[in-house]
């Protein structure tokens, strides 16, 4: 730090400091003994065979652009071809990711969106104007990665899925070229504290520099889930009203993610073919009430109509509703609150319909499944139409 401050002069040059690595830019008078022959002095076009002849003799090298603190500075073919060495580097990985696909499927899927698409991702921050070079990588994503994931192919609707959040009905893989200019210039917005500091036009507020920083980051999640729910609705539209129906249920019923939606069906299943065993008809799906166009899909449906289960020749309707009591949103809540909560709103999304239905009497059944770690809860949660009060009771461990 002494070392630093002493040489600092922003009237003549300008510096910036990264652990033990420097730049600086300027008419240099005096500073410290670098290494020559692993320094490079970054110059335009115009000046490169100058440069070389001066620092010929002093073993500086001079280029048009180099590699710098995890991008690239100087012009674009130097950055274009920068961006190429690593986008050839990232299709190698996920070439090898897809292969380990087939034998170890949550390792490949975690080292993609945990570690490998955040290199890029950084990448795209800090160089702009680069979506271009990430074409291939795309291509090998969906055309490799992705279909090893499911042991099988994948319609154009399925892949553009995929790459959305996880709240989305996605799997959370980034796609490298839906948004790089919108994430340098959130990037460049978030430090322009820094930039003004380290160019001396304004002293550096830690305060200013997170206010700035949160204010870019808002505006990115806004202009990302704009981007997001419009990208979803013209991929809906690609789908059957069968599909459709059943990922917009799972981006409802589960906020951030649908896995959950598969230990719904293994509840939904498990409940059908007990039922199966004891009464006579057991339907997957019904209707509960039509819907009044096409385009509004199947309509209202339950999980399960049982006959039989309260009144003879009478259906009874079940709807599975599971969820995540130590999800953060429910720290603060008791699992029965919890549950609760889940059964009014089964209750008020079913009741008018199922009051509406002659041959009904006895409601809504709801199952919850409350879990924590590898201990599960299994409860039914009745609703009756007369009744505003639901009931819990717990029947066993799964």
């Amino acid at each position: 730090m002494p070392l630093i401050e002493s040489i600092r002069c922003k009237e003549k040059y300008l510096q910036c400091w990264y652990a033990d690595d420097s730049a600086c830019a300027g008419k240099l008078s005096y500073g410290y003994f670098a290494e020559p022959t692993k320094s490079f002095l970054v110059v335009t076009k115009k000046y490169e065979e100058e440069a070389k002849e001066l620092f010929k003799d002093h073993g500086v090298i001079a280029v048009l652009g180099h590699r710098f603190l995890g991008g690239v500075i100087g012009d674009k073919d130097s950055q274009k071809s920068y961006i190429h060495g690593k986008v050839d580097g990232w299709v190698k990985c996920v070439q090898h990711l897809s292969h380990a696909a087939t034998k170890t499927l949550q390792a490949a899927f975690a080292s993609m969106t945990k570690s490998l698409q955040c290199e890029w991702g950084f990448i795209q921050r800090v160089v702009p104007d680069c979506s271009d070079e990430f074409i291939v990588l795309q291509d090998t994503i969906k055309k490799c990665f992705l279909p090893a994931l499911f042991d099988g192919s994948l319609s154009d609707a399925e892949l553009q899925l995929f790459v959305l959040p996880t709240r989305l009905a996605g799997l959370g893989v980034l796609d490298p070229i839906s948004m790089p200019t919108e994430i340098f210039k959130t990037s460049k917005q978030g430090t322009v504290v820094i930039a003004n500091a380290l160019t001396g036009k304004d002293t550096f507020c830690h305060v200013s520099h997170l206010d700035a920083l949160n204010e870019a980051r808002q505006m990115h999640r806004k202009v990302q889930e704009d981007l997001h729910q419009s990208s979803l609705e013209s991929i809906l539209a690609k789908f059957t009203h069968e599909r459709q129906r059943s990922i917009r249920r799972a981006i409802k019923d589960c906020k951030t993610g649908v896995l959950v939606i598969e230990r719904h069906n293994e509840v939904r299943d498990c409940l059908g073919d007990m039922a199966a065993q004891v009464w006579s008809q057991v339907v997957r799906e019904p209707i509960v009430k039509e819907a009044e166009s096409k385009a509004d899909g199947p309509g209202l449906r339950a999980d399960l109509g049982i006959r039989g289960v309260w009144t003879p020749q009478v259906e009874a309707l079940c709807d599975i509703k599971v969820i995540d009591t130590d999800a953060p949103s429910h720290l603060h809540r008791t699992p029965e609150s919890i549950l609760d909560t889940g059964a009014l709103e089964k209750k008020k999304l079913y009741k008018k319909a199922v009051e509406d239905r002659r041959d009904y009497e006895d409601v809504l059944v709801s199952v919850s499944l409350v879990g924590q770690c590898s201990a599960h809860i299994y409860g039914t949660v009745i609703i009756r139409p007369n009744d505003s009060t639901p009931w819990v009771i717990s029947v066993g461990w799964l």
